[in-house]
């Protein structure tokens, strides 16, 4: 979760500059989905897409705002884990 701090405004995608085909950015069926739930019950879902080989980036829907980014391949994997990877593996004191 603390790697998805490091999206910064200025890897925004301005709204007038994104293409309606979300097949562009490999959005249409994105290569991981991450949904983020906090108490309250808000949830923000991010859609990892193809990686851009000319920006060496890659493409994140954040939704429900609908904003796309351009990341770092770290965020990639960092998101590209399975459930198990987050879980704390401290043994109990």
């Amino acid at each position: 979760v603390r790697a998805l701090q490091t999206i910064k405004g200025e890897s925004r995608i301005p709204k007038e500059e994104v293409d309606a085909d979300k097949k562009l950015y490999g959005l249409a069926e994105p290569e991981v989905s991450l949904t983020v739930s906090v108490a309250g019950g808000s949830a923000t879902t991010l859609n990892f897409g193809k990686r851009s080989e000319y920006l060496g980036q890659r493409y994140l829907e954040v939704l429900p705002a609908g904003t796309l980014y351009l990341v770092g391949e770290e965020l990639f994997q960092q998101a590209n884990r399975i459930r198990d990877d987050y879980r704390d593996r401290t043994p109990f004191e």
